[in-house]
């Protein structure tokens, strides 16, 4: 059975309060606290000529981006058919589906020799196998929220593709949690020489979440 999410966002360009409709189903990812979280992150952040979607899920994110920025090209990526169908969708269902692109995808092929600035935001999967998850939560949606044995697995490999692909003055939005090794978080982002600012952050019962702006040093790109 279909749901709706009405996601009330702030001021737009044009002075007037935004507000969302998202739909989601089993086993689509809803958007619960952590993609609300990002969502008022990405809402906040500054306009860029292509953004990318990394897992969208419901296609939040993507919907938000091109609400805020109506010129950008925005990519939407996702593995599965299902979140794909319900993106287009929520992005029709707001009128920003002219803005989008939706590919079915796991990897970042569709960002070959771009060189367009470049905004990109993931709400990726985060909790270690030991988290006390729902067993009654579809296969397809335990698998939205474990990451391999520490939880940052999925998370080391966009940083890695952003280090990859990313040029000067492009973010990552990323958003991370308290249960995900964190250490090894600063670690990795040191390791390649990437910038990270913290741009929203919410405590819900025994663990922290937190939208992470993640950007490349000069010193980096010239290394």
């Amino acid at each position: 059975m279909n749901q709706t999410k009405k996601i009330a966002l702030g001021a737009g360009d044009t002075g007037k309060e935004e507000l969302l409709e998202i739909q989601f189903n089993e086993p689509v990812y809803p958007p619960y606290e952590d993609s609300e979280l990002l969502a008022k992150a990405v809402w906040m952040a500054p306009f860029y000529s292509k953004a990318i979607d990394i897992g969208t899920g419901s296609g939040i994110q993507s919907v938000v981006y091109s609400k805020k920025h109506r010129r950008t090209e925005v990519i939407s990526i996702d593995i599965s058919r299902n979140a794909l169908n319900y993106a287009k969708k929520n992005a029709e269902r707001n009128e920003v589906s002219k803005n989008c692109e939706f590919v079915r995808t796991s990897k970042l092929a569709c960002l070959k020799g771009n060189k367009q600035p470049t905004i990109w935001f993931c709400n990726p999967p985060y909790l270690p196998p030991n988290e006390q998850i729902d067993p009654y939560l579809p296969k397809e949606e335990i698998l939205t929220l474990v990451s391999g044995k520490t939880g940052f697995e999925f998370s080391l490999e966009i940083i890695e593709q952003f280090e990859e692909r990313a040029t000067i003055g492009d973010n990552l939005y990323l958003l991370t949690s308290s249960h995900s090794c964190p250490e090894t978080f600063e670690q990795q982002l040191q390791k390649r020489g990437l910038i990270a600012e913290q741009v929203a952050k919410v405590h819900i019962f025994f663990e922290t979440l937190q939208v992470q702006k993640i950007s490349k040093s000069e010193k980096n790109e010239t290394d």
